[in-house]
């Protein structure tokens, strides 16, 4: 088999990353942009040992479960992964995949919920980042060749009229990429171009944008040229302070359906303490503040925790404290003793220590909300021996895409 063979095959199953497999001989081959049961002639992309990435180039047998793209770029952009299924069969497919994870990586059966559908498939994301090099757009499936993009469907109108002013009156020379973030709560947006040092700022179509704020990094330094250097936004009662560099969930109104969960399967009264781990700017732990005593929130990047003390005053929340560090150097010092740990760590999951000092620690409940359900799986058997998992909500926070977030809930044993 080469890069040159083209071949007819009948797609089995969906991967986890919403890829059709197919088989010839001892390949596995992973087919973009098909689904179960179809009959597709395929173009070979990429071959690695016994695995085998493919393209269709013709469909012979469609399965009535198809769905014609609303996005011209879908068979070539790496943005999303789904949009030939429709939403209901997404649904269908995440929640089976949590499910499939957790039956073959932690030996789990009957202990995932329903997904918690979002409300917009399209025009969900706060933030979106282009990449740029001449032209503007997404990195390609599985390569760093950029497709250029006039639309995106996954973000609001209003990126996509900024991305046409920029096209249209911006020299893009030295840019390497442009970064957009919207706050519903103000109906204002942030524009960050990431430049090299040879960028001039007169380049940017200032006259042209209103209601926006426009910063320059260059390297790791940012320079205002309008406006301010952060974005309000409200997630329930609450007014979050959104750096350009601060980790914010994309999906505002999914983000509150997600936080929601954790308070209603959190427990708390007034008595309890609460540990909010990789705590960011504090958001979790200050939804969960009406119901707590006493929050303690660790989170090692500085300019969260900056963000994390403003978002404490300005909601006047007087039962919460912050603590900048790495979580498990952090909780191996602190004498704090919860009723409640509540972790939202990154795509690679807990680390060795982190998991050590939760097992030391024991606290009754454990609440674990995650992006990756593969490293889910993982910590839940790191953790199994001191900790049973009760019950697992997916959530779709990033509709078209294969991804899914989960909250876990964990009972000490």
């Amino acid at each position: 088999m080469n890069l040159l063979d083209r071949k007819v095959v009948t797609i089995d199953a969906l991967d986890h990353q919403g890829r059709g497999i197919a088989h010839i001989d001892n390949f596995v081959i992973f087919v973009f942009n098909a689904l179960v049961g179809e009959q597709v002639e395929i173009e070979i992309a990429k071959i690695k040992k016994n695995i085998v990435e493919a393209k269709v180039i013709k469909i012979l047998k469609a399965s009535p479960e198809r769905i014609g793209s609303v996005c011209p770029y879908f068979k070539e952009c790496g943005g999303c992964d789904l949009l030939h299924m429709s939403y209901q069969n997404q649904l269908f497919y995440k929640e089976n995949k949590v499910k499939e994870i957790m039956r073959k990586f932690a030996r789990l059966e009957n202990v995932v919920e329903s997904i918690v559908p979002n409300d917009n498939v399209y025009g969900y994301r706060n933030k979106v980042t282009f990449q740029v090099e001449e032209k503007v757009g997404f990195y390609g499936k599985r390569s760093h060749k950029i497709i250029e993009i006039d639309k995106c469907f996954l973000i609001p109108d209003i990126m996509n009229e900024y991305l046409s002013i920029l096209k249209r009156a911006m020299n893009f020379s030295f840019v390497n990429q442009i970064m957009m973030r919207q706050s519903e709560y103000e109906q204002k947006m942030m524009i960050v171009f990431d430049v090299t040092k040879e960028f001039s700022n007169s380049q940017v179509p200032l006259n042209e944008l209103s209601n926006v704020s426009v910063l320059i990094k260059r390297e790791h330094n940012y320079e205002v040229l309008l406006g301010d250097d952060f974005l309000l936004e409200k997630v329930g009662d609450y007014i979050f302070k959104i750096s350009p560099e601060s980790f914010f969930q994309v999906n505002t109104k999914q983000m509150e359906k997600l936080y929601q969960i954790v308070l209603d399967h959190s427990g708390l009264s007034k008595g309890e303490k609460v540990l909010d781990l990789y705590c960011g700017t504090g958001t979790i732990g200050i939804y969960l503040s009406k119901k707590a005593n006493d929050i303690l929130g660790i989170e090692m990047n500085e300019s969260a925790i900056e963000d994390a003390f403003w978002n404490k005053k300005q909601n006047c929340i007087h039962n919460i404290n912050f603590m900048c560090g790495d979580t498990g150097s952090v909780l191996k010092e602190a004498t704090f003793q919860p009723d409640l740990i509540v972790v939202d760590p990154p795509r690679a999951g807990l680390d060795e220590l982190a998991i050590s000092e939760i097992k030391r620690i024991h606290a009754p409940k454990v609440i674990y909300v995650s992006c990756d359900p593969v490293t889910l799986a993982r910590d839940i058997n790191r953790l199994e021996q001191d900790y049973e998992v009760m019950t697992i909500i997916p959530v779709d926070m990033f509709s078209n895409t294969y991804h899914v977030e989960c909250v876990c809930i964990l009972k000490y044993r």
